[in-house]
């Protein structure tokens, strides 16, 4: 006697909506790891973005403002016979009558050095004042240094843009100017006089370098 045939069991099929409603997450799936990896990808190969102080930092480590070796000495060259010529280098220099009012109302100097520079010639009777046009000549990337004559000092931090300084001088001893901070490749100064532009040797930090001025 054989058996009775089993019956097939049939899957009931679902309709197009079921199946439609169970790929959907599948794709969503799929959508967001290709879209994830895309925005990960897209943000590592951007560059960071730096604050207001890492920009700061990033300009004044610059080196851009190296001054090649020949240059360098030709500068110093250049400076050693601007001192010995006539007694140093030509700029403006006042009697301290005249020199009062452009004392009083220059821009460039803090109502401090202003102060402390009357008073200077106030002791040294016999003292003048020299007219000092400063700046960077190479890079502009935050050198500064002091200028001190007698017993004065006054720091000032160079620019492209000129700086006009008054100094208080006596014949035969110089301006000195050291160096307080190098952006980068050495403090790089001009300054003018005989109708041009004078340069100073390539200065470092905690270096001096001696002006005479008529």
């Amino acid at each position: 006697m054989n058996p009775a045939p089993l019956s097939k069991r049939v899957k009931p099929q679902k309709s197009k909506k079921q199946q439609n409603t169970y790929k959907l997450p599948i794709f969503a799936m799929i959508a967001f790891v290709i879209g994830g990896g895309f925005y990960f990808t897209n943000k590592a190969n951007q560059p960071e973005e730096l604050d207001a102080q890492e920009v700061v930092s990033a300009v004044f480590v610059t080196d851009e403002d190296d001054v090649p070796q020949h240059l360098q000495d030709q500068r110093l060259a250049d400076f050693k016979q601007g001192n010995k010529k006539k007694g140093g280098f030509d700029v403006q220099i006042f009697d301290q009558q005249t020199a009062n009012d452009k004392i009083t109302n220059s821009s460039d100097m803090s109502e401090t050095d202003r102060t402390r520079l009357l008073e200077v010639l106030v002791e040294n009777p016999h003292a003048r004042v020299a007219e000092l046009i400063l700046w960077d000549d190479v890079a502009e990337d935050g050198d500064v240094v002091t200028v001190s004559s007698l017993d004065m000092s006054q720091q000032v931090a160079l620019m492209h843009a000129h700086k006009t300084i008054y100094v208080p001088v006596v014949n035969g001893k110089p301006v000195v100017i050291t160096g307080v901070r190098d952006g980068g490749g050495g403090i790089t100064l001009a300054f003018a006089a005989g109708g041009g532009t004078a340069l100073t040797p390539v200065i470092r930090e905690g270096e001096s370098v001696e002006v005479l001025l008529y």
